[in-house]
């Protein structure tokens, strides 16, 4: 009956094949009744888009109920104020939490790392007692992990670099302050519509500490995550996100992560690592033989290290791969930092990085990893990188990618 008031009668016109339902008939239906949605819920709401969406979700027949995607899509959610993301601290996390607060605060102004503002409820009666924080977040529209996933998605190099521009000034930032991401990948790389690339999903993230560095290695997601940490490593640095960087500017090209353990196996990881990298030894990286997994571990011998040679079918820029083959390097002591890495020579020839606005523009969807169907599998396994298509083989390639 409620339903009725407030959707208006439920009506075989109003809802084609209502009827056969079985309570149809057995159910005592209200008639006449005109739908009032907006009308009813007016006094609470004054945004128009606002009840127009609700009005789309309360939508009486379901086959022209509106679905997840469509109300993410919805003319509320691109109008302003935009909507903020909040991320309720369990207790045991409020220490990063205000670590990350303090990090932010310390430098007003870096737009590439993710800006929150702390916020608290105060203890009452109504939760115990108990206060609870709250990280409040710019919206961002899309992540780089849902747009490397759609097809007419196209960056050109200008756009690639740009985008690895502000990723590695986001990393140098949080460096200098001595704190570690530990989850680099391409969905935690948030761009917003008007091409400001943001690091996300600090969950994971915690300080330097030099005095006594022994940290968790069962961090960074297994696709990214570099060979120290697979070896068992706990004194890490913070080469382990240049190793992430390295493998988000290779998937800028390949669309894909480049190296996907089957069964997310740390053995099959490092088996791919070895084939692109090359073997570990102690000869390429000095005192590898002392971390824990080192002969626990079935590390492939005899491997040459051909990163340049797998990834050159994708990318024809020189500059480009010699960046990653830096980025990819297997001792993390010789890896390449992000500094260094935004002073090679990638950033600094034609091409130059080239806003992301424009090409964004032409997407009016937002575009986040979870939206997107599984990503595809291909990469740069087994040595044996996916051909690419005609379109991949024309003179352009290195000025759009596909």
């Amino acid at each position: 009956m409620l339903i009725s008031q407030l959707c208006g009668s439920i009506t075989p016109t109003v809802w084609p094949g209502v009827e056969h339902l079985p309570l149809f008939r057995m159910l005592k239906l209200p008639v006449d009744q005109r739908r009032r949605v907006k009308e009813s819920l007016k006094p609470y709401i004054r945004d128009a888009q606002a009840l127009d969406l609700i009005d789309a979700l309360l939508t009486l027949d379901p086959t022209k109920r509106i679905d997840a995607d469509g109300a993410l899509n919805h003319q509320f959610f691109w109008q302003d104020p935009m909507p903020v993301p909040l991320h309720r601290m369990l207790s045991q996390h409020t220490t990063s939490m205000f670590a990350y607060s303090a990090l932010v605060r310390r430098r007003d102004g870096d737009q590439n790392n993710a800006p929150v503002q702390p916020t608290k409820r105060m203890p009452s009666s109504y939760n115990r007692g108990r206060s609870t924080f709250y990280l409040v977040f710019a919206f961002c529209e899309h992540d780089l992990a849902g747009l490397l996933s759609n097809v007419h998605v196209k960056f050109s190099l200008g756009e690639i670099k740009e985008v690895m521009k502000q990723l590695l000034d986001g990393l140098f930032f949080i460096h200098m302050q001595k704190i570690l991401h530990r989850d680099m990948k391409a969905a935690n790389v948030l761009i917003t519509k008007s091409g400001v690339l943001k690091l996300a999903d600090f969950g994971l993230a915690r300080p330097l500490n030099k005095q006594n560095p022994r940290y968790t290695n069962r961090v960074v997601t297994l696709w990214y995550r570099p060979p120290e940490l697979l070896l068992g490593d706990r004194k890490y640095t913070t080469a382990i996100d240049i190793w992430g960087a390295g493998c988000i500017m290779a998937e800028m090209w390949t669309r894909s992560p480049i190296m996907q353990a089957s069964g997310n196996t740390e053995q099959h990881q490092i088996m791919l690592i070895s084939q692109l990298c090359g073997s570990i030894t102690p000869t390429v990286w000095p005192g590898v033989e002392h971390l824990p997994l080192f002969r626990m571990l079935k590390l492939p011998v005899d491997q040459k290290r051909r990163v340049k040679e797998s990834l050159k079918p994708y990318i024809r820029d020189a500059q480009a791969l010699d960046l990653i083959d830096a980025l990819l390097t297997l001792d993390p002591t010789k890896r390449i930092d992000a500094d260094g890495a935004l002073n090679h020579q990638f950033f600094w020839q034609d091409p130059m990085p080239v806003p992301l606005h424009r090409m964004l523009s032409q997407h009016t969807t937002s575009m986040f990893e979870y939206l997107a169907p599984v990503r595809r599998r291909g990469g740069v396994q087994n040595n044996a990188p996916v051909q690419p298509t005609s379109h991949m083989r024309m003179e352009s390639y290195q000025d759009r990618v596909f």
